[in-house]
């Protein structure tokens, strides 16, 4: 993963500034270098500036800061307004020991600077802080960012008192803050990945053993898992019901494979947590053209048979994204181990069919570590966890569709606008980027239980609807990336259960592909696939909502 610069420098040099502010205020108790107090307010002003338009242009698009701007929960947001009062702290610094004030004023400022300097650099570790990253979500990283930018701020403070010439005192308390500053960044910054022997160790790690200490954490997160209702992402605890088998019919059956039975064994994440945002300006037109069959009352002109096939297939397909969602968002537990290692297989020679019978021969041989050993390679292949030098196999479309290999970008803005598009969006304290598999699969879930309602009221244009938004769904953000993803996890797992996975994700792009052809036909909706694109992509046609984008072939 390439080192994004733009970030680096809003974290390093905001984080300078605020602490070189932080010891000019401090002097205001000493009043030993009188000559560096101003120089030093205005560079602290001007790193705490600069690093912020750092920031500002990692986002890159104006409509992407302006969503910040006006949207109170991201950390981004909390960052910029730190940033602002740590700018107006320093300016009324600066005013008033221009103008001589009071040393009781004067000393307060100073108080409100240090305040200001921590929390500023601990708020910027902590918007880092995810739950999706395991080595990122911890303590230390924040408390690894404190330590560094105090060691900075105070080292450009004793620099500034050298060059400006202060007496002996000063300097010699200059020395005695850097060395303080030294010290903090010692204790905290193993939490920040050092290069070198111990790089990506935090100090459990390295008293520990990184090996130990990964697989901790792995079983503290199964714990944690276990017990939480809510991590922002989907509502837990939902168990899937059993579905009905289905075989033959002129739809495609691939879905219809007893994989399904899982369900009662493993968590399905509804998109509960994808839900109508309050305020949300949803497009009044329809998304795509599309046509489908109907007499004159806009009622399905389609045959009995036709109908239940359709419908069973929406069920079995929901049930499946579903189950495989959970797979890709969570680590299993011993009760859905044991539902894995009892499952039935269908015989029918499917991708799908396959990664089962792999993941229950693997399961075939499981031994009272085999959820540890399952932790851990689900942290490594989709985590991260051990590895600091290549990418493995995230499961966000950003990473696999970007020149620059990261996350948050062009495929995430269109993942939302898809989901939006639907009237749907992920709570305002979710830190995953919406472009995680896990989500897209639940999307994808939900738009089947819609075209289901649609056919059980026997509504054509609801119908058409809900199948031309799945289907370009389908196309422009899962077929594109999925066989990319599936190959990365066959490199670098190490279980045959996460093999197994891969293949199964395989059989998924291969059955909604066939699915969408025959069902586009059925519903002679047409070749063509449009895109929903974002508001901000100067390729849309037409007239694209601010908020939702606009439809492009």
């Amino acid at each position: 993963m390439e080192i994004q610069w733009s970030l680096v420098l809003f974290t390093a040099l905001s984080g300078a500034g605020a602490w070189l502010v932080a010891c000019a205020g401090l002097d205001a108790f000493k009043g030993l270098a009188k000559k560096t107090v101003v120089p030093a307010v205005v560079t602290g002003i001007v790193l705490i500036i600069v690093g912020g338009i750092a920031s500002a242009t990692h986002l890159s698009h104006v409509d992407r800061i302006m969503a910040v701007l006006a949207h109170p929960a991201p950390g981004i947001f909390l960052e910029a307004v730190l940033l602002g009062i740590d700018v107006v702290v320093a300016v009324a610094f600066l005013v008033l020991y221009r103008r001589g004030a009071s040393e009781g004023v004067l000393k307060g400022l100073g108080v409100v600077a240090v305040a200001m300097a921590a929390v500023f650099s601990y708020a910027c570790g902590s918007s880092y802080m995810m739950s999706s990253q395991l080595a990122w979500n911890t303590v230390a990283l924040p408390l690894g960012y404190l330590g560094t930018a105090l060691a900075a701020g105070t080292a450009l403070w004793y620099l500034l008192c050298a060059a400006r010439r202060e007496e002996g005192a000063a300097l010699s308390f200059a020395a005695t803050e850097t060395l303080v500053g030294a010290a903090a960044a010692l204790v905290t910054s193993p939490g920040l990945r050092p290069s070198g022997r111990h790089r990506g160790r935090g100090l459990r790690d390295l008293v520990l053993g990184r090996r130990r200490c990964l697989r901790r954490r792995c079983a503290r997160g199964l714990r944690r898992g276990r017990h939480e209702e809510d991590r922002g992402r989907a509502v837990f605890g939902h168990r899937g019901r059993r579905r009905r088998v289905h075989r033959g019919g002129r739809l495609p059956r691939a879905h219809v494979d007893r994989v399904h039975r899982a369900d009662v064994a493993v968590r399905c994440e509804h998109l509960a947590s994808l839900f109508p945002p309050p305020g949300l300006p949803l497009p009044a037109g329809r998304p795509f053209p599309r046509s489908c069959p109907m007499d004159q009352t806009n009622r399905i002109a389609l045959d009995g048979a036709a109908i239940q096939e359709m419908r069973e297939a929406n069920e079995t397909r929901a049930a499946f994204c579903r189950f495989l969602a959970s797979l890709y968002l969570y680590e299993l537990t011993d009760e859905q181990i044991e539902a894995f290692a009892h499952i039935e297989i269908a015989g029918d020679g499917t991708a799908i069919d396959e990664g089962l019978r792999a993941i229950k021969e693997y399961l075939r041989h499981r031994h009272g570590g085999t959820r540890q050993e399952l932790a851990v390679d689900y942290a490594r292949v989709f985590l991260g966890a051990g590895s600091y030098d290549r990418i493995l196999a995230p499961p966000y479309e950003s990473v696999f569709t970007s020149e620059e290999r990261i996350l948050m970008q062009d495929a995430r803005d269109g993942a939302v606008t898809y989901y939006r598009r639907g009237g749907l969006d992920l709570p305002a304290d979710n830190t995953t980027p919406e472009d995680h598999l896990g989500f897209e699969l639940q999307f994808a879930a939900v738009l089947a239980d819609r075209a289901n309602e649609a056919l059980d009221g026997d509504d054509a244009v609801s119908l058409a609807d809900a199948v031309s938004l799945a289907r370009s769904f389908f196309v422009h953000h899962q077929q594109n990336w999925l066989p990319a993803l599936c190959e990365a996890v066959d490199e670098f797992a190490e279980t045959d259960f996460y093999r197994g996975v891969a293949q199964m994700t395989r059989g998924y792009v291969e059955s909604e592909a066939a699915f969408f052809d025959e069902v586009a036909a059925a519903l002679s909706l047409g070749a063509a696939v449009d895109e929903i694109r974002p508001a901000w992509d100067g390729a849309c046609e037409g007239t694209p909502s601010a908020a939702e984008g606009a439809v492009a072939s």
